[in-house]
């Protein structure tokens, strides 16, 4: 009767033991999540969207350009994919599949600024759909400095006040295009629009720009209409675009130097104009003073003596 118990016992024990034990292994199987599962998919998927974004910017700020157009062909088919596409605005991705083309094309014919500019714009559109903070936001400040810039310029004095204010125009142009494709995925298109097309307007105003009063109004007014569309362009994430600009895109070095060397020129120029006008004015006031302070050529000295 003894042996009989123990052995009920001890089977009783066993059983439990592994009970435990398949239950531990489909608690553990529950717990991992299934690599096929649509969720891990699509993260898998944004990452590697990102991921390749990241990659064709860095090969093109290198100069590689072979590796850079082997990841812009992978950008392209890892941006086909619909669990990508369901993300952000149809402009955007029209935007974004014109950059591909373009930052292609520039590769294919050796254009290293252009094809820099389209891996940019690639990159903040990627940023901009599955990051919390996206990049492009952070060019607000940017903006808003090279408009800053251009005021100044249009207010100084001695210059061509249009040239210099549209070689800081030309600044902001570039700062908007690498933000365009971003823009469009999550904002709605007319808006983005309605900034680009007062670049434009803003554009015109000062090549047609002179001295008059109604064409300053006219500029005037145009500064104020491009700064509105730019607080309009960022208004919703206001707070995120006052952030430090840690990562912000670097400039190429010809980019950067373009409107610097323009007004740097203006400004020289105006000061070598002024210096010259002054000395003249100096030396025609003393003539008409004092006479003449040499002789006509071919006077001798016996006839300067007389």
């Amino acid at each position: 009767m003894k042996r009989s118990i123990i052995s009920l016992l001890f089977a009783a024990l066993l059983s439990v033991a592994i009970g435990g034990y398949s239950w531990d292994k489909v608690s553990a199987a529950a717990e991992v999540p299934n690599s096929k599962s649509p969720d891990l998919t699509a993260a898998r998927a944004d990452a590697l969207f990102v991921k390749l974004a990241d990659q064709v910017y860095a090969a093109a700020n290198a100069g590689n350009r072979q590796l850079a157009y082997s990841m812009v062909n992978r950008l392209e088919q890892a941006a086909a994919k619909p669990e990508i596409r369901n993300i952000g605005n149809l402009p955007g991705w029209e935007a974004f599949d014109r950059s591909l083309r373009d930052a292609r094309q520039a590769l294919s014919d050796d254009k290293g600024n252009a094809a820099y500019l389209q891996a940019a714009r690639l990159k903040l559109a990627a940023d901009a759909l599955f990051r919390k903070a996206p990049l492009w936001l952070q060019y607000r400040e940017v903006l808003k400095n090279d408009l800053v810039r251009m005021r100044q310029a249009w207010s100084a004095q001695g210059i061509d006040r249009p040239a210099a204010a549209l070689a800081n125009l030309n600044v902001l142009q570039l700062h908007s295009k690498r933000i365009e494709v971003a823009a469009l995925m999550g904002r709605p298109q007319e808006q983005v629009r309605a900034f680009y097309d007062q670049i434009e307007r803003t554009e015109r105003i000062l090549a047609f720009a002179s001295s008059h009063k109604e064409h300053k109004r006219l500029v005037e007014g145009a500064f104020i209409a491009l700064d509105q569309t730019v607080e309009a362009l960022f208004v919703t994430n206001a707070a995120v675009a006052e952030a430090p600009l840690p990562a912000m895109l670097p400039q190429t070095i010809r980019d950067a130097r373009r409107g610097k060397e323009q007004l740097a020129t203006m400004y020289i120029s105006a000061f070598v104009l002024g210096v010259l006008g002054y000395a003249g004015w100096r030396r025609y006031r003393f003539d008409q003073n004092h006479g003449a302070a040499y002789p006509p050529t071919g006077f001798s000295d016996e006839a300067r003596r007389r």
